[in-house]
């Protein structure tokens, strides 16, 4: 019964109840939901009316309702104040189905093969993630016919990851400004634990939830947490982010895989690949003595320079972007499967492209997928020389792995980079026991 002395919140609190009476005796079920409910904590009044119907509603409801709080991952607050509520995150964009729809609504001809190429490519980059499509879309849209062509995708690919990649780095600089020292800690382990997709660390409550979660996987029948960010875009601006790297994190990680026997090789040929791809993208140093097969070790290309410019490219194919010709480059397959080889190094003085295969087992078990990367009339070889205006015998395929690993091969067209050559410039490769 509401009295006309009653204050506003006795008389909700009244409303509430007999509505409440109402839902029990129709059997219905009663769903309050509260979208960005953390953005209050800030204002502290969470403990006043109408707010704190949050915290009370669930007892009032009992078993006649539910409550659904919306809260942005990166609030501290929100996983301790509601840590015993079920919760459900979502890190997945569109399906297969949902996103061939969006590129219909969009206009997008997903049956021409190079559009679709350049689709799938940014649709790698962002996950899916409906947000990230529509701002990639909304990119240089005036300058757009009602059909892009190729060029214009290439263009618009090349400016949202340019702009949203800046965006996201300055977001994620932002949230390192304000964690203390052990935070900070826990935030370069999970950085690390992303880089190299191992388990994940102990303390994870510097994380940029913003970005980054915990992610369950199985492999060989063995299941672990690691971390992982919400898209590869998100990971490349994350690690851009980070001026002075984590090396130490991401030492101590490598050497402790490097010091047990309870790795299989290719996990450890995985740990060592990422190491080297991941310091050579933060030291942006080279110095690399290729040698030819034989106890001599004779040098055929003595590699000593800094590296100007750094492309990461998604898919097994070429880049689809331009690139200065006349700058010593990096270039950083994205893809885990990409064919043939780990990463590739364009020396402009010499028009050389070298390919480098990081392994710890036997070159043998290598030995089909450089065959699918060098040889070949449509064989990436061929393609890459194509992309560096430089002639096919100038594509180079060298094997970067243990002495140990290279000691068996003879073959004198062979190109070797051995770990022992490279420890000053990647200490840990001098803990491995392969």
């Amino acid at each position: 019964m509401l009295r006309n002395n009653d204050s506003i919140e006795e008389r909700f609190k009244t409303f509430i109840k007999e509505l409440r009476n109402y839902v029990f005796e129709k059997k219905y079920l009663w769903v309050w939901v509260f979208d960005q409910h953390n953005a209050l904590h800030k204002y502290n009044v969470l403990t006043k009316y109408p707010y704190l119907l949050v915290k009370t509603l669930p007892a009032s409801l009992d078993k006649i309702g539910r409550v659904i709080v919306s809260a942005s991952a990166n609030n501290e607050e929100f996983p301790k104040e509601f840590e015993t509520w079920e919760k459900l995150s979502m890190y997945s964009g569109y399906t297969d189905d949902e996103f061939l729809e969006w590129c219909k609504m969009r206009n997008y001809k997903i049956d021409d093969p190079q559009i679709k190429s350049q689709l799938d490519s940014i649709r790698l980059w962002t996950n899916s993630y409906p947000l990230e499509l529509d701002l990639w879309h909304m990119t240089n849209e005036s300058n757009e016919s009602n059909e892009p062509s190729l060029i214009d995708l290439i263009e618009k690919t090349s400016k949202y990851l340019d702009r949203r990649g800046t965006q996201i780095k300055s977001k994620h600089q932002e949230f390192r400004k304000k964690l203390d020292h052990n935070e900070l800690k826990s935030l370069n382990n999970c950085v690390v634990s992303m880089i190299l997709g191992s388990t994940k660390p102990g303390a994870i409550y510097g994380m940029n939830r913003q970005f980054m979660y915990e992610k369950s996987v199985s492999k060989g029948g063995d299941s672990r947490k690691t971390i992982v960010a919400i898209h590869p875009l998100a990971q490349q601006a994350i690690i851009d982010s980070h001026p002075d790297h984590p090396l130490n994190e991401l030492r101590d990680m490598v050497s402790a895989v490097f010091n047990k026997n309870e790795y299989s090789k290719d996990t450890i040929g995985r740990f060592a690949e990422l190491y080297i791809k991941t310091l050579l993208e933060y030291t942006k140093t080279l110095d690399f003595k290729i040698t030819k097969p034989g106890k001599k070790r004779t040098v055929a290309h003595d590699l000593n320079f800094k590296l100007s410019q750094i492309i990461k490219f998604i898919g097994n194919d070429i880049p689809t972007e331009s690139f200065n010709v006349e700058e010593n480059t990096l270039f950083l397959p994205q893809s885990d499967n990409y064919p043939g080889v780990d990463f590739l190094i364009w020396a402009p003085n010499s028009e050389t492209l070298f390919s480098f295969q990081v392994t710890v087992g036997p070159l043998t078990s290598h030995k089909k997928s450089k065959e699918t990367f060098m040889t070949g009339e449509g064989s990436l070889k061929n393609k890459w020389a194509n992309l560096c205006d430089t002639e096919e015998s100038n594509v180079k395929f060298i094997w970067l792995a243990p002495d140990k690993s290279l000691k068996n091969d003879t073959s004198r067209d062979s190109l070797h980079l051995s770990f022992s050559s490279i420890k000053n410039q990647f200490p840990v490769l001098g803990d491995l026991r392969c």
